[in-house]
């Protein structure tokens, strides 16, 4: 293996109709570092429309490969050209089954390049889940297609804001179908793999987790509800057994407040809106997305396809900056 492709993390451009390609162009654009650390991959014309609109032709040298071997060095935009005929001739912020096709393409080969090791980690920008879904029925998110390249059965999610770290221990499945998908065992599971991954990815030598309860006042002691009792606490109790440093259930109207104050290193949640409307609210322009359980990390910008905004040179580079970031600092780690 060649340490330093290896090293190298792969940017997949998104949704072509999206915000994805411009925030992946204009921050690498903006930045020799991560261009020295990352490379694109997707489409070249429509990366080469992004670096036309957003005036940065003359700002960067673009160089194409057709593999992350021959990926190079220096300060040039690297792209793995995976073209799609008339991806770049599609209108701003409308939703094509090309455009989730070609998403979803390098999603797939980015994830599987992070697996061999060819790659060091992984960032992926946004996708519309629904023109990806016209392509590959039954689609509920980039974390389960990574995770299925990976041999991966239990992905974890985790958010990363400035101060806040949330995991929602069950994802994208109705409010309603919540307190049958906890599980003692998942949820233990979830508990150890996000103690590890805190470890190996963001150097906390031993992460201090909050886990929600599910219930108004974590259940009350049964009174609010009995999942805290049957499934949370012996979850918590397997996983501390373990080695996890976890407590709770905690009220999921105090606990936040309380990770603020610097007393948890993150938050378990029990569902998606319980962890995400926090972070989302407090740290929205700079929060990554970011899976864990995998043999590399992957993170992506925690926003969206943004049509409304795409094409017209308004998209914020915040998220997806910090995504890079932090990749690159695990692509390091995974080879210390």
């Amino acid at each position: 293996m060649n340490r330093k492709r290896a090293a190298r993390v792969a940017v997949t451009m998104g949704d072509a109709c999206g915000i994805g390609p411009e925030v992946a162009v204009r921050t690498l654009a903006g930045s020799e570092r991560l261009r020295r650390a990352c490379f694109l991959v997707g489409d070249r014309a429509v990366l080469c429309r992004e670096l036309g609109r957003n005036r940065l032709s003359r700002r960067v040298v673009l160089r194409v490969a057709s593999s992350p071997d021959e990926v190079g060095g220096g300060t040039a935009l690297w792209l793995v050209d995976r073209p799609f005929r008339g991806l770049s001739s599609l209108p701003y912020g409308r939703e094509s089954a090309l455009a989730g096709r070609a998403a979803l393409s390098w999603i797939k080969e980015a994830a599987r390049w992070a697996n061999e090791g060819k790659v060091g980690a992984l960032v992926t920008a946004p996708v519309n889940k629904a023109a990806v879904a016209r392509n590959s029925p039954g689609f509920t998110g980039q974390t389960e297609v990574v995770a299925r390249e990976a041999g991966v059965r239990h992905p974890v999610m985790l958010l990363v804001g400035k101060r806040l770290r949330v995991i929602p221990a069950t994802r994208h499945i109705p409010l309603a179908r919540v307190p049958r998908a906890l599980s003692v065992a998942e949820l233990a599971r979830t508990i150890l793999t996000v103690s590890r991954d805190l470890r190996r990815w963001m150097g906390i030598a031993r992460p201090r987790l909050a886990v929600c309860g599910l219930n108004p006042h974590a259940g009350e002691g049964g009174l609010l509800g009995r999942e805290e009792v049957t499934i949370i606490v012996p979850a918590i109790r397997r996983a501390s057994r373990l080695g996890a440093r976890a407590s709770g259930p905690h009220p999921a109207d105090s606990v936040y407040s309380a990770a603020l104050a610097g007393k948890f290193d993150a938050v378990v949640a029990m569902y998606h809106d319980q962890a995400l409307i926090p972070v989302k609210t407090l740290e929205r322009d700079e929060t990554v997305n970011a899976t864990l359980g995998l043999p590399f990390l992957r993170t992506s910008p925690a926003h969206g396809t943004a049509f409304d905004i795409a094409g017209k040179g308004r998209a914020r580079c915040s998220s997806m900056r910090a995504a890079m970031e932090m990749a690159v600092r695990a692509a390091r780690s995974r080879l210390a």
